[in-house]
């Protein structure tokens, strides 16, 4: 056998070898892919409704409505008697610095906002962040005394100064607080907000 063609013969070998590896690769990334696709639906399902509970007035039960080709849900919360308690909106926006930015916005069942939680966002740290991240803040004197955390929604101001804004008043940053050094999150916050608004006097009856 020539030298060229041994070569020829150890170059076929190994693409065959490479071909190999890669597909049994390929299929072993498909079967983790698939084996962890429902765990992953149901922690995110279990965060949304986790969230929920903070974002919404007591409620028993909730009915969800999305719409085709609307990036949007709609939540309905009501209680034993089968009474609105309230609604929640996730809405997105694409004006953060770190470009989307996702959260649940509860309303009160008059329109009024009741909660926000940021679920997802790619702000700065240490300045964006403080528009978007609730955040439990501990003393050095909270840590010694053993201090429990007040239960409920950790506090920013932000996001809290949208609390009880009803849908008849508009929305800036001359009513609602900005954080001075994140104008871009603070607008995107806002942005948020409103979009939230708009979906629930769009797709809700009566809300106005």
């Amino acid at each position: 056998m020539s030298t060229n063609l041994r070569k020829k013969s150890g170059i076929i070998y190994l693409s065959v070898f490479l071909l190999l590896i890669c597909a049994v690769a390929t299929a072993a990334m498909s079967l983790v892919a698939v084996m962890t696709e429902n765990p992953i639906r149901e922690r995110q399902a279990a965060m949304i409704q986790d969230t929920l509970k903070l974002v919404l007035p007591q409620f028993v039960s909730l009915e969800e409505k999305t719409e085709a080709g609307k990036d949007f849900t709609l939540f309905t919360a009501k209680d034993q008697n089968g009474k609105i308690t309230g609604y929640a909106v996730r809405a997105v926006t694409t004006q953060g610095y770190g470009g989307r930015v996702e959260a649940l916005v509860g309303f009160l069942p008059d329109g009024a906002v009741y909660n926000i939680v940021v679920t997802s966002h790619n702000e700065t740290p240490g300045i964006g962040t403080k528009v978007m991240n609730r955040e439990q803040i501990k003393t050095i004197s909270d840590v010694i005394g053993n201090k429990k955390a007040p239960e409920g929604l950790p506090k920013n101001r932000a996001l809290d100064s949208y609390k009880g804004k009803t849908l008849k008043e508009k929305l800036s940053r001359d009513n609602v607080h900005f954080i001075s050094g994140a104008t871009v999150s603070s607008n995107a916050m806002l942005d948020l907000v409103n979009t939230a608004r708009m979906i629930l006097q769009q797709t809700i009856q009566g809300v106005k």
